[in-house]
Parts: C-alpha cells; structure tokens; sequence
C-alpha cells in the first residue's frame, strides 16, 4: 500500500475512535455512521479542491475561521451545523447544476457524491469544532494530530490527488479486520483488476470475430489492425451491447477498471473511424420526458473528456456496467466513489456539460445469491440475453462456523450444494447462470478449489460446461493486505461445452514484491499450456491438476503403475479433537470464571503448571489410567516421533467408563460444567474419541500441514489431536508400515505430494483423503531391503541432539540408497533399462542385505519410551537403554564403512542420475528440496 496513503488511513482510524468517544452510543451502528462521515468528508474535501463550493480551493477551512469568528453573515452557530445543512443541501442540487446561496457561497451540483444518509445527521453528527479542524496543531506528527481529532487537520496535509481508487481503499481500511473476516470481505487490488477487466473484454471481443489465438497485447494488435470497416463497425456494435457485471462489486474496483478498458478501446475505434473517413453515430436523448433525442457523430468530437462524457453517461454507466452488493452501505458510497472518478477525469468542475438525464448507475442492494435477477435489471436479463461477462473478486465464507447462512443458501442450490463448500462456489454456479453463451466468467479467488473436497460439484460443472481459458496460480505471493492464509489464482473461462486444448497457465513460483509490475513478471514464472481433459489425470481423483507436460507425462507413469492408499491395507485417521483442552480469557469472559483459572487444564494438563500438577496429584492410580501423553505436530521428526511431552490429555470416553466410578476426575470436571456442558456433546466425555488403537498401535504419523513430506513411526502409545493424521496397518504389519514410510519420504513421494496433493500456498496438506490418494506401486522393488533401511532411519532419526552427527549417514541410507529402490519401484522399465545396468542393480542390492545388519529398532523405540514417559525409571532401565543404543550405532558405523568402500553403490547413483525421469524430477527442484 501506498505509504502516504497508509499514513492518512491511521490517522482517519484514530480519529474516528475519538469520534466514537464523543457519540452518544458506541454500538455498531454508530460505529458504521462515522466510518461514512469520514469517508463523506473526504468526497467533500476532494470536491472543494476542484472548486466545487464558491470557487475556493481551502472552501471548508475559510468557512471554518469564518464560523469560529462568528462572522455576522454566516448563520452557523457551529462547523457541525454548517456541515449537516450543507450536505442537505447538496443532496438536493442536481449534479452540474449551479445555485447561489448565502449561507454557502456559489455551489456547483454533486447529489451523486452525497451518501450518508441525511436523516442520521443531526441525531448522531453532533461534534464540536475541535473534532473538525485546529490551524495550531498543523505541524504535528500524524499521530498527534489523530488525537487532537481534527478531520480537517488531517485532510489538509494531504498533498496527493485524492482519487476513487484511494477512496475505495480509505473503505476497506476503515472496516476492520473482524469486520472482513466475517464477510469474507477482501477488496481488490488495481493492479489485478485492471489486468482480469483487458484479458477478459479483449478475449470476448476477439473471441465474437472468431478469432482462434490466445489474447496477448500482440495478439490484440494484430487483430485489431486487420479490421476493415465492416469489422470496426462491428467491432462497435458489439461494444455497445456489452453488459458487464461485477456480483460481489463491494467498493467498485472492478467497475472502474473495466471502465478504463472501454474507454482505451472506444478511444482506438474512434482513430480507425477517423483514419478510413468514416462515421461513427451514438444516439443522444435530449428531451426525457418523450425519449427522443439526436445522432451525433463521435468522430466529430475534437475534445477528450467531451468524448467520454458522452460514452460514459449514454453507454458505459447506464448500459454496459452493473453491480450488486450484499452491504447496504457500500452500494451508495461506490456509485459516489465511480461519478468522483467520473468527474475527475472529464474535468467535469471545468465544464458546463448538462446531464438530461442524473448519474445512473446500475447498482443494486441485494443479496446476489437469493435475489430475482430479472426483477432487479428487467432490461438485460430476458429470456434470449444475459450478461456478456461477469468478473468478481466473491466473499470467502466457510460453511462450519455459518451454519445458519448456508442453510438458505442450500435450498436455493439444492443442484450444486454440497458439505464442506465456500460461498464462492456458489457464486461461481450463479455467474455460469447469468452469463450468456459464449460469454466470458473470470473471478479471483484462493487456489483451495483445486483439490477442497466441498468443491467437487464445481470442478465437475466447470470441466463439462466451460472453456476454460487461463489459470494464474500466485502461489505465496500475498495480494491481499491483512488476509493471512489466502493464496490467490485468476479462473477465466467461456460458457461453451466445449474443453479447450490449451488452457494458458502460470505458476508464481517466485515470490515477487506486490506492485503494478507483478503481473508484468509472468514471463519470469512457470509459463505452460495444458489440455482441459487432462485435469483430472486419468480420473486418479476429482481434483484440478494444472500440470506442465514433462510433470503430467512423469505422474501419468507412475499413476500406470500404481494404486491408490486407500485401496490397500492401509487406513488414515484423524487425530482426536479434544472438545476442550484448557481455561481460556474467552471462556472466564464468557461463562464467569476467574482470571485466575486461565491456562488450568480440563483436558490437557501441562504437567510443569503448579494448577495442572496439584489437579493430577488427586487422582488416583486407578484414575490415572485415564492420562496419556498428548503429542503436537512438531513432535514428528522426519522417520521417527519425540516422546517427551509436558503436555497429559484425559481420556474419557463414554462407552469405556462411567465417570462415577472416577470421584476424583468427576470433582475436576464438575468445576469447570458450563463449559463441558455447552462445549461437548455428551459431557463430560470428550468428543469423537476416535478408538484407542490408533493411539496404541504401530502407526506412520504425519501433520496436518508440512512444507516437505514429513512422516514418522512409532510402536508405542502416541496420543496427538486433529493437526495429526495416523497410517495404520489393517494387521498391524510393521514391515508394511516401514516400507510405506521410505515410500512416503521419497522424492517420488515430494513431487506427487507437491503437484497431486492438497497444498495450501508452499504448504503441503496432509488429510486423510490427500494421504488415501498416495500411489503403491503394484511390483514393489525390495521390500524387505527397504524395511532395513526404515530401521535405521529411525534410529539415526530419533537420536535427539545428534542430528548433525549422523547426517552424512542419514543422506547416504536415503539419497544414495532408499531414493533409488523408489525410483526402480515406480518406474521399473523406464529406468536403468540396460541388462548390465539391471545386474548392477541386483548386485548392490544383495551386498546391501548383507551389509546392513539387523537392528531392533522396536526393543530401542519402547524403551526410550519407558524412560522418558514412565515415571519411577531405574538406573538399570537407563543402563540398558545406553548399551542397546551404543550397539546399534555400532552396527550401523560398521554397515556404513562397508557401503562407502563399494564403489558399485556409487556407479549405480550415476547411472540412475542420468536417468531422464530422474532428472526431470530433480530439474524442478532446488538444492533446499523446494519447488522451483
């Protein structure tokens, strides 16, 4: 953001707090009335500096002295009661119109740029004149003029233009971020709108001529110089019955942008009149009242902002743009921000232009879900037309925390309503109702629809009725200020049953600052093309996978031979959602605890709080059967787990006990009733408890979220929440297990995760569903090889504070050696393909099995356990623990020297290096294992 901008934002902010301390009342609606002051002092402060009130430049600051003077030919007693009368009396003056007045001095007409509403002013605008301005404070800071509450004061040091994109971006400040989040309200920057409004008219247009070639600037010039005149003048007529709509048009961003567009085009088409001598007439209404008028030639117009005067008020506002908002506010405040746009840019303050008809602009207050279109815009939409293009930014609402709104929401679209899904994809399936066949839908969105599980009736109606056209993945660059966790895309498509062969896509691989070039940079980027029916890559999921080639060709290989997780012996499971872990400052608000109780334990106990530990100390040992050790996220190493935890979670479940029989744990829980009882669904037991072998079991265990592929074993009891996902073995196999385990930590295993799974921005998401799409190879290479190698991965992995120590090992036993059993399993006739490369193979892997000498890695992971979890250890049990741990490193030290000498394991690493798929998997990644 502008940092002059940012600077006047802040200080507006803290001037309406102080605005709001002197109100009568602090509720929202006050809150949302001097949000509209401020922005309707800011209208009127740009308007003066265009000599809208008495030619004065310094109109409301001249007006000021002279009030504070009391002045006998002004009849205001305050500034307050000069401001409230008069906005009365400009939302009276028709735009452009003069009036003389003696209380105001000459006024020219703005009754568009007025939008507060007028019947709210004198019961809460009551401020006094130091809220307004005060000339001694004018060399302050910024931040010491906010608290000297002067509107004025703060206006005044501006020294940029304000415009209506400064003005659209003054709203969204103002809003605060609670505000947003609950709306799902982000607005859009002008740089993005301004590429989405050109890539999108211009496709439509070259698209109704029956032009093939992608858009591009150069593809737009060649077009547009090969029409004759037949195809200018249809070109024309094809602009004028353009309707373009923006459903979600919050402040009108979009609007505005494609405005520009439109008029650089009408612009173009004028010279090409101009250069073949030709006419190019618009019908002018001049008498309203009988709806007739006059042909005049546009050609003919020599001066500019007379040109688009008359293609704005006759054809853009009143013909081409419409727009709908849920925000009863903002519908007003954005058809002020266009005419202040409008009237800046043709001078209007400098003119003597006649409207015949008002300011039109057809916006709309509605909720665009539920609303009857045809109600609302008669004119456009009948049963032949609908709108030419739609583009939007839409609201991001989540279903689980709305249930009460989305339950509307599925009567309307009982076809394409489904669990899990954002409101944005219902705007989707209503923009794909109203466009017109063959016209153009492109929204901004996150790139979560790709592979979210609530989006699948979207994916499937936008593969079998659209024409998808491009796809920009802004991977981590953030466009949004303050909307952490978005990672936007651009979706453009046409309404055609029709699956394009060449859908343009570009990939942000690179992290770029947010500024007017970002989208200048997409020929530095991942630039591909990809045919619309390979989305869904032999239908291994209903998932959108934008692939280039050489990656597709590589996944389709390894989809041909393999089957998904979830059709073998394995299961994942979600980790435990606790219900309620401990005493939060929102709980002792909400249900009148005392302060002192934050962060005790109801279910989760940290065994270092003095609380938590006099709790624990009176229960039982009978009672204490029901505390496990409760694990986090970062618990998981690669291969292998932690087991110290200071964290103890009470495991009550319903059908395993009655909680009478547990005095103890029933006298904790009964202090704490409130909450249980209005938290959990059959209090005071925990919520889907999920069955304790899971926990108990041997396990793969995984977060919720990782940059890298990141799984773990473990044998012994591992209790772990939600943000941990467990792989389980239908027969407890734990050589399955750990052959599963080198194939998930694979850099096979990396680039099918970072191109084939659930991503969220550089975050790889771990859910049971992306993990149940993971591809078994069916002629798994060596298994027990690879299960030996698991062993001692583990180990080197779960020795704490010895990482660095063992690391060349560690990259040795996967790179060198696990990395290429892998590759052999999944593409086993593509690579080392010649028969002395193939014996190679067979002969390293044999010197491999009896190289690397059996460990037992179960015995060491049980007992580490023991001591580190288990109370009442003995030194005989430490004892023990340091002789297993010492003769296991002494094996694997002994291994390891055998391996380093054989030169064969090296030739075979350079063979298979040199393997095409090898290094196409390699080429996409960078020395940190990050997709480039």
């Amino acid at each position: 953001m502008n940092g002059q901008w940012k600077n006047t934002f802040v200080s507006l902010s803290n001037i309406r707090k102080n605005l709001l301390a002197v109100s009568s009342t602090s509720d929202i609606s006050s809150n949302d009335f001097v949000n509209q002051y401020l922005l309707q002092m800011t209208v009127l402060w740009t308007l003066q500096k265009h000599r809208y009130f008495n030619d004065d430049e310094n109109y409301f600051i001249t007006m000021f002295h002279l009030i504070e003077k009391k002045d006998q030919n002004i009849p205001f007693n305050t500034y307050n009661e000069f401001i409230n009368s008069l906005l009365i009396e400009l939302s009276a003056l028709n735009d452009n119109h003069l009036s003389i007045d003696q209380r105001f001095g000459r006024l020219r007409g703005c009754k568009s740029a007025i939008f507060i509403n007028i019947s709210h002013l004198h019961k809460k605008a009551n401020f006094s004149n130091a809220n307004y301005y005060n000339s001694l404070k004018s060399h302050l800071s910024d931040n010491e003029i906010s608290k000297s509450l002067g509107i004025l004061t703060v206006l005044d040091r501006i020294d940029f233009e304000i415009n209506g994109t400064f003005l659209g971006s003054l709203y969204e400040w103002l809003i605060s971020s609670r505000t947003k989040r609950k709306g799902g309200v982000y607005y859009t920057p002008v740089e993005l709108t301004a590429y989405i409004s050109r890539y999108s008219v211009r496709t439509l247009l070259m698209g109704q001529f029956g032009v093939k070639s992608r858009y591009s600037p150069d593809a737009w010039v060649t077009y547009f110089e090969s029409l004759d005149s037949t195809g200018l003048l249809r070109l024309y007529e094809t602009l004028i019955n353009l309707t373009i709509l923006d459903p979600a048009v919050g402040t009108g961003q979009f609007l505005e942008s494609v405005i520009d567009e439109l008029l650089s085009i009408y612009s173009n088409l004028v010279k090409k009149f101009k250069a073949l001598n030709l006419s190019l007439p618009l019908n002018l209404i001049t008498n309203r009242s009988c709806n007739t008028g006059n042909l005049i030639d546009l050609t003919k117009i020599i001066d500019q902002t007379e040109f688009e005067f008359y293609l704005l008020t006759h054809l853009i506002f009143p013909k081409s743009l419409y727009g709908v908002d849920i925000d009863p506010f903002v519908i007003p405040f954005t058809k002020t921000r266009l005419f202040i746009s409008f009237a800046h840019r043709i001078k209007l303050h400098e003119k003597d232009f006649h409207f015949i008809n008002p300011f039109q602009c057809n916006l709309k207050i509605g909720d665009a879900l539920l609303m009857a279109w045809e109600d609302f815009f008669p004119k456009t939409l009948t049963k032949k037309n609908n709108f030419s293009l739609i583009l939007t930014n839409p609201p991001y609402i989540g279903e689980s925390d709305n249930k009460e709104l989305f339950r509307k929401y599925s009567v309307a679209y009982p076809t394409y309503y489904e669990g899990k899904l954002n409101i944005w994809y219902l705007f989707f399936h209503l923009a794909l109702n109203l466009v017109q066949s063959g016209g153009i839908v492109s929204f901004l969105v996150s790139n979560y629809w790709l592979t979210a599980s609530g989006a699948s009736k979207l994916r499937k109606r936008m593969l079998q009725e659209t024409f998808i056209l491009e796809f920009i993945d802004f991977k981590e660059n953030r466009l949004f200020e303050g909307a952490q966790g978005i990672h936007s895309s651009i979706i453009t498509l046409k309404k055609l049953k029709k699956q394009n062969s060449s859908i343009n896509c570009v990939f942000y691989t690179k992290k770029e600052p947010m500024n007017n070039q970002l989208l200048n940079k997409m020929s530095n980027q991942l630039v591909f093309q990809i045919n619309q029916k390979n989305l869904t890559l032999n239908n291994w999921d209903d998932y959108f996978h934008f692939l280039p080639s050489d990656v597709s060709l590589i996944l389709e290989k390894v989809i041909n031979r393999s089957s998904p997780l979830r059709a073998s012996t394995y299961t994942v499971k979600e980790g435990l959602i606790t219900g309620l872990n401990k005493i939060t400052k929102r709980q002792v608000e909400k249900y009148g605890y005392h302060s002192t109780w934050i962060n005790r334990g109801i279910y989760v106990f940290d065994i270092k709080n003095i609380n938590d530990q006099k709790t624990i100390q009176t229960f039982t040992t009978e009672e204490n059967k029901y505390l496990h050790p409760l694990y986090k996220s970062s618990s998981i190493v690669d291969y292998s787990t932690r087991v110290k935890t200071d964290q103890r979670f009470l495991y009550l479940v319903r059908r395993d006990v009655d909680i009478s029989t547990i005095p103890n744990i029933k006298k904790h829980l009964d202090q704490y009733q409130t909450a249980t009882y209005n938290s959990l669904d059959h209090p005071p037991y925990i919520n889907r408890p999920r069955k304790k072998e899971i926990f108990l079991s041997p396990k793969l265990v995984t977060p919720q979220r990782a940059r890298k592929t990141h799984f773990g074993y473990s044998c012994t009891e591992w209790f772990a929440a939600q943000d941990v996902y467990f792989v389980l073995e239908e027969k407890n196999n734990i050589q399955k297990l750990k052959i599963l385990l080198i194939l998930l930590q694979s850099k096979v295993s990396f680039f099918w995760f970072s191109w084939m799974g659930k991503k969220k921005g550089s975050q790889m998401e771990f859910f049971g569903e992306s993990v149940s799409n993971f591809p078994i190879p069916k002629k798994l290479n060596k298994g027990d090889l690879l299960a030996r190698i698991a062993d001692y991965l583990i180990f080197l992995n779960s020795l704490e504070n010895k990482q660095s120590e063992y690391e060349q090992l560690r990259r040795f036993l996967e790179e060198g050696i696990a990395n290429i059993i892998v590759y052999k399993s999944y593409f086993n006739d593509l690579i080392l393909t010649s028969p002395s490369q193939n014996q190679l193979y067979e002969d390293v892997c044999v010197f491999l099995v009896k190289s690397l000498e059996k460990i037992d890695i179960e015995h060491f992971l049980k007992i580490r356990y023991a001591i580190s979890v288990t109370e009442n250890v003995t030194t005989t049990n430490k004892t023990e623990f340091i002789k297993l741990k010492e003769s296991i490193l002494s094996k694997i030290n002994a291994s390891f020297h055998k391996l380093v000498s054989d030169k064969r394991i090296e030739k075979l690493n350079r063979e298979i290096s040199t393997s095409q798929i090898v290094e196409q998997i390699g080429n996409y990644y960078d020395s940190k294992n990050h997709l480039i």
